[in-house]
């Protein structure tokens, strides 16, 4: 279509496999070139355009143009990623070999009796070799990149089809949340909202049980973005709470609906105590995360916190292994309710 462009025309493809399409053209310039001087890295940019009943094709081609060009900005935005990095993060999602596990977040009655609240959404790689490769292996290293974005998607799209099985299957209330963590990737892509309403829509799940865990790398949402999402329905929650001068600033913002504090602050009953009335001031919901130690777990009840996540309730558990879990009617710690 030029010096640099193509263009490729798939009649009748449904979503899988134009995104399928898409991830293996990224995934012949994922690797280097070698040249005289040495390997030499190269990158490509993808925009995907549907028609529809009565567009033409100048408008497809200009819409094409437009999402080629919102990528390339990102890319040129995102730092370089090793070699190795890339090719496992792309093999992984042109594969299908992305995996979302599950780490349950309780509601606490006493130190002993919990009840199954929430689950918060992880990422894992399942590799060639059947292994299981760890966010630290690859996600901090792709977060401000296109591969984080095109994961966060991933992700949400396969926990809205658990959570909606979840609840054709009577396995949870109306109450039982979705967390979903937003890269920095995401929170700069300008089709957020409507990916996210998209992928609700098609999962038939009710926003309202979806929540976002805002990235503290990553610049606030722009208002449009964010002002649509809430409109729909989906809340917002602020990781590591105080961690960050960003965490503070949308927490003042008005714009956070739900707190996660990281057990380090239970060391100090100071600060532990001070974040939880900023926090009961602001109406906002308390989740005390990284919990490993039932001493933590009865700090966290005696201040009144009365959701939380870690260790001690249970690790991060595969898509199976969760189904198994809520199927079974029990809470990961103490009796369920």
């Amino acid at each position: 279509w030029g010096g640099d462009e193509f263009t490729v025309v798939l009649k009748n493809a449904d979503p899988a496999t134009i995104n399928t399409l898409a991830h293996r053209v990224r995934s012949l310039f994922s690797q280097p070139i070698n040249t005289s001087v040495g390997p030499h890295p190269i990158a490509c940019s993808v925009g995907v355009a549907t028609a529809f009943s009565g567009d033409d094709l100048d408008q497809l081609l200009h819409d094409a143009d437009a999402k080629m060009f919102e990528e390339k900005q990102a890319n040129r935005k995102s730092r370089m990623i090793e070699p190795e990095t890339a090719r496992l993060v792309e093999t992984a999602l042109s594969d299908g070999r992305i995996e979302v596990h599950y780490q349950p977040i309780v509601t606490l009655h006493s130190p002993t009796e919990t009840r199954l609240q929430a689950v918060e959404a992880l990422v894992r790689i399942r590799a060639t070799d059947g292994s299981l490769r760890m966010p630290s292996e690859f996600l901090n290293e792709v977060l401000s990149h296109r591969y984080a974005r095109e994961i966060d998607r991933t992700i949400a799209m396969m926990a809205m089809r658990d959570l909606h099985e979840w609840h054709m299957a009577g396995l949870v209330n109306d109450d039982f949340l979705l967390t979903l963590n937003l890269s920095p990737a995401s929170m700069s892509d300008p089709s957020l909202a409507e990916s996210l309403i998209g992928t609700a829509t098609g999962a038939s799940v009710d926003p309202r049980s979806v929540v976002l865990e805002l990235s503290e790398e990553a610049d606030d949402l722009p208002t449009d973005i964010a002002a649509a999402l809430r409109r729909a329905g989906f809340r917002f929650a602020v990781d590591d709470l105080g961690l960050k001068r960003s965490n503070f600033d949308r927490l003042l913002s008005g714009s956070i609906d739900i707190a996660k504090l990281d057990s380090r602050w239970i060391a100090d009953p100071v600060v532990f105590g001070s974040l939880i009335r900023i926090c009961h001031d602001r109406n906002l919901t308390i989740i005390a995360e990284g919990i490993e130690t039932m001493e933590q777990l009865a700090v966290v009840f005696a201040h009144g916190v009365r959701m939380c996540q870690g260790y001690l309730i249970a690790h991060p558990k595969a898509a199976s292994e969760m189904l198994e879990l809520l199927s079974t009617g029990r809470s990961p710690v103490g009796s369920h309710s």
